[in-house]
């Protein structure tokens, strides 16, 4: 085995035996479209540097670096943004990696790489050496404009490649990098390249030019090397000990003389890279451990094919591993060889940023006095109560075994009628198919066979019987407001009877409504995307079927008596009757058009307001459309009222009617013509989250409350709650209308629960053989979509203790709900029962989920439950629940007490009044 003429006595080795790492620094070429973007979200520490980067790079330059690396630019691949790119990535995550211990034996630097070594061995500032890349890159593109140059790889070593520029006779051609045993750079003149690229062809030697214009680490560069040595020779180079670096000219350490390492540095970009060499001269059997710290994995795959075995090598930022990924297992194996201290922190932990140049701002620690200033609330919020409205045509919506039912998964799917799918036909779609390989093509649509088959469609549900509420709301909105009432039903928070002053100063029963202590402080939040659509579609389908349909019947039927009077085909005589008695059949629904003069009232989105007016609750209100992340974006929206005093409890109430005959046709038509509904015609073959086989979501309608409220307040009913908020975060990725971008979820799940580990001291060995994670999954095709994203985002979050977290899914039993998602409170119930429903018709695991724990026992210790929802148009939101065992109202006096209070009764009673709980005044009213 080579091991090259490295000198041992001038390396800076520590000690002979121990474990050794061998730093290599990227070259430019490994810059990519979204570069770095993941790390910089995710890291403080690498964030800050880059930031830094990006000051000097827009003060020198005047555009944005960062903009060209996390975007789809091609101006990234100018030598002038490209090697600043590359060399901005090496120093960050350098930086990160020597916050937390390590201390490298040996850099190798490739090409730029090498001046990367300066900043990371601290011979120069940061900077420094970024306007010393700055100023190398400036004068290489100024040699590839007067020099017309290129550079070509030759599937060879470097003597074979040699003896071939000797065959082919061509002058001015040199070889430029010694990159492997199987892999040379020839740089030159480019008349002279492509001569010298036809000989090659010539002798079937296996080649490709490289993506360059210049003939850089030749003589032809002199002019660069001269201006370079001139920047150099002003740079304020830090005496310390620089034998660690690994010079691409000798192959060999730096001397400790900082004049010679100058004229390495000067002389690099004309003389070959002696990369085979670097390596070799390092190497140590069993000992050695290589990092590429930079963009993708270019040197590490060099190691391949020089003569060295039995050696570790790793990635920092593998863009097919995933950066954070990539980066995590490197930590990882750092850690377990001792050179990185073990992290106590989240990598997230925001840190000090080197824009502040040295300030460091700490969060104040405010007193209660400061909080009561502020009317700020620091104490828990809990869950008294929650419901949910399932689909199923043969049962109530409202069924009080809806949870039973959910938990126990049970299928609440089933085929549409064949005149729901003869709507979505006649529509004239071209749907994107999207192939399991995750390509995808276009095919028009124009048979009943080729769309939505399966839907969860809504059962029996009527406001008025249901609740006595005769006023006719948008049905979404409607739904919306019969989930609050089972919320506060299912919470034991009753109604009370009010009175209304009449005329003459008496009173008389006004209804039932909040208790008047708890009207001021009550907030209502709707969650809902179409809350009030289904009005307009009907509207309009009145107004239109009655000008253009039915009005002009009278000389519809002139026309019929006529034609059965001339025509004498029989069969063309009986589709003109068809024809004519359908329109009779259709004046009976649409018999007479008038403007509904409450239009404006349903088509504003006012269902919170509604709820409002109708128990009476005064605090904020408002609606949230975050698409189908609406429901835990509202819990989010409902903490910070609470915590900032704007309320001491929110109401969230969502309803959501995507699969009812008016919005089936359009909201359905639309999942089907963008490739993300299923058109499988069975439920076992359509609803498979997680499965190998999933092939698109199926709609679902549905209603949800969820009751979020201030602990004092629960206690003082006398009642414990059935969860604790512990917390929310939200984001949005601005990524796409309708894809997820996959790593910016997992980031953003991995900050949340960083946080809310270190808000609750939780240890991820202790607490995750105890979660219950709800899933969004939504079963759409497989390649970046929720399942990828959720997977991806649960192993980035808990790299070594996934498999322990207990995934449920309620989508494949009921559809998808959209903005009036079930699954936070489905998640609450589970906790408490002890049981979540499992994941439907899961046949086929794909093999990058087999690890993952995807509740094969529905029974489990659910003391802590977790909720990812991603929404249309990028929006994410996360909550965090802890599980607490409600009191019983039963014999519970502090209870009685508080019914006492708002009754105003020393007697008082709770009974069901229209399916509403309310509290009765008894005997002896005070």
């Amino acid at each position: 085995m080579k091991t090259g003429n490295l000198n041992h006595n001038t390396l800076h080795v520590k000690t002979a035996e121990r474990q050794r790492v061998v730093v290599l620094l990227s070259d430019q070429g490994g810059q990519k479209k979204g570069m770095m973007k993941s790390l910089y979200q995710s890291n403080s520490n690498i964030r800050s540097i880059m930031d830094r980067g990006e000051e000097i790079f827009q003060g020198v330059r005047g555009y944005s670096l960062l903009s060209m690396m996390f975007e789809d630019d091609e101006s990234l691949h100018l030598i002038e943004n490209a090697q600043a790119a590359v060399f901005l990535s090496s120093s960050a995550i350098y930086f990160d990696l020597k916050q937390r211990g390590l201390d490298p034996d040996y850099y190798i630097g490739h090409g730029v790489g090498e001046y990367t070594a300066l900043y990371c061995n601290g011979i120069l500032n940061f900077d420094d050496a970024f306007c010393l890349i700055l100023n190398r890159s400036d004068l290489m593109k100024t040699v590839s404009n007067e020099v017309n140059g290129s550079m070509v790889k030759v599937d060879k070593n470097n003597g074979e490649t040699r003896e071939l520029i000797i065959e082919s006779c061509i002058d001015d051609i040199y070889i430029a990098c010694k990159n492997s045993e199987n892999q040379t750079i020839v740089s030159g003149q480019k008349s002279d390249m492509d001569r010298f690229l036809n000989f090659l062809e010539l002798k079937e030697s296996s080649c490709s030019i490289l993506p360059t214009s210049g003939a850089f680490h030749t003589l032809f560069c002199d002019s660069a090397a001269k201006g370079l040595e001139s920047y150099i020779e002003d740079l304020n180079f830090i005496d310390k000990d620089c034998s660690c670096i690994i010079s691409n000219i000798t192959g060999e350490a730096y001397p400790n003389d900082i004049n010679a390492v100058k004229r390495l540095l000067t002389n690099q970009v004309i003389s070959p890279i002696e990369f085979i060499k670097s390596v070799e001269g390092v190497y140590k059997s069993g000992k050695t451990h290589f990092v590429e710290i930079g963009p993708g994995k270019i040197l590490i795959n060099l190691l391949k094919q020089i003569n060295i075995v039995n050696y570790k090598a790793f990635a920092s930022a593998d863009p097919e591993q995933g950066e954070n990924e990539s980066y995590r297992t490197l930590l990882k194996h750092l850690e377990s060889i001792g050179k990185i201290f073990k992290q106590t922190i989240s990598v997230t932990q925001p840190i000090k940023n080197i824009r502040a140049k040295g300030k460091e701002y700490s969060e104040k620690t405010f007193d209660a006095q400061s909080m009561n200033r502020f009317s700020f609330y620091p104490g828990n919020i809990l869950i008294p109560g929650v419901a949910v409205g399932l689909p199923g045509t043969g049962k109530k919506v409202f069924a009080s075994s809806n949870f039973e039912t959910i938990i126990a998964g049970t299928n609440m799917i089933e085929p549409l009628s064949f005149r729901e799918k003869k709507k979505m036909a006649d529509k004239n779609v071209i749907r994107l198919l999207k192939e399991p390989d995750g390509n995808a093509r276009f095919v028009e649509i124009t048979s009943t066979e080729d769309v939505i088959q399966l839907a969860g469609q809504l059962g029996y549900f009527d406001l008025n019987d249901d609740y006595g509420i005769k006023y006719k709301y948008d049905l979404a909105m409607s739904l919306a407001i019969g989930a609050g009432i089972e919320a506060l039903k299912d919470a034991n928070i009753p109604l009370v009877l009010q009175y209304r002053k009449t005329s003459t100063g008496g009173k008389i029963p006004d209804g039932y409504v909040l208790p008047k202590e708890m009207q001021g402080s009550t907030g209502i939040i709707l969650s809902s995307v179409f809350s009030n659509s289904e009005t307009i579609i009907d509207e309009i389908t009145k107004y239109f079927c009655h000008k253009f349909y039915i009005k002009p019947y009278e000389e519809f039927e002139k026309v019929y008596y006529h034609l059965m009077e001339i025509v004498k085909n029989q069969e063309v005589k009986q589709q003109i009757t068809s024809w004519f008695f359908k329109i009779r059949e259709k004046r009976k629904e649409f018999k007479s058009y008038k403007f509904d003069r409450n239009f404006i009232l349903n088509f504003c989105p006012l269902g919170a307001a509604h709820f409002a007016q109708l128990i009476k609750a005064k605090g904020p209100n408002l609606n949230v459309n975050g698409a189908c992340a609406s429901t835990t974006e509202a819990i989010a929206v409902g903490e910070d009222w609470i915590r900032n005093g704007r309320c001491d409890r929110v109401i969230i109430i969502g309803g959501e009617t995507p699969t009812s005959p008016a919005h089936n046709q359009w909201i359905g038509t639309s999942f089907l013509a963008f490739g993300a509904g299923s058109v499988k015609k069975t439920v076992a073959e359509a609803a498979k989250p997680f499965d190998e086989n999933r092939n698109g979501t199926i709609l679902g309608s549905g209603a949800v409350s969820i009751i979020l409220e201030k602990e004092s307040c629960v206690k003082l009913r006398g009642l414990n709650g059935q969860a604790q908020l512990m917390g929310t975060h939200l984001a949005n990725s601005a990524f796409h209308a309708l894809n997820i971008d996959v790593s910016h979820l997992a980031n953003e799940m991995k900050i949340f629960l960083a946080k809310i580990e270190k808000m609750y001291t939780l240890e991820k060995d202790d607490y995750t053989s105890r979660l219950l994670l709800m899933s969004h999954e939504t079963y759409t095709p497989a390649k970046g979509g929720s399942a990828d994203a959720e997977v991806l985002a649960l192993k980035t979050s808990f790299p070594e203790n996934y498999d322990k977290v207990v995934i449920s899914n309620t989508k494949g039993f009921t559809g998808h709900t959209l903005g009036a998602g079930i699954e936070d409170a489905v998640l609450i119930k589970s906790m408490q029962k002890g049981q979540a429903p499992p994941i439907a018709n899961l046949t086929h695991i794909p093999e990058d989920f087999k690890g993952l724990n995807l509740n094969k026992n529905p029974h489990g210790d659910y003391e802590y439950g977790f909720h990812m929802a991603a929404g249309f148009g990028s929006h994410l939101a996360f909550v965090f629940f802890k599980r607490i065992y409600e009191k019983s109202i039963e014999t519970n006096p502090e209870y009685k007490k508080w019914l006492q209070q708002i009754t105003g009764s020393m007697n008082p009673s709770l009974t069901l009044i229209d399916n509403k709980l309310c509290a009765m005044a008894g005997n002896g009213v005070e």
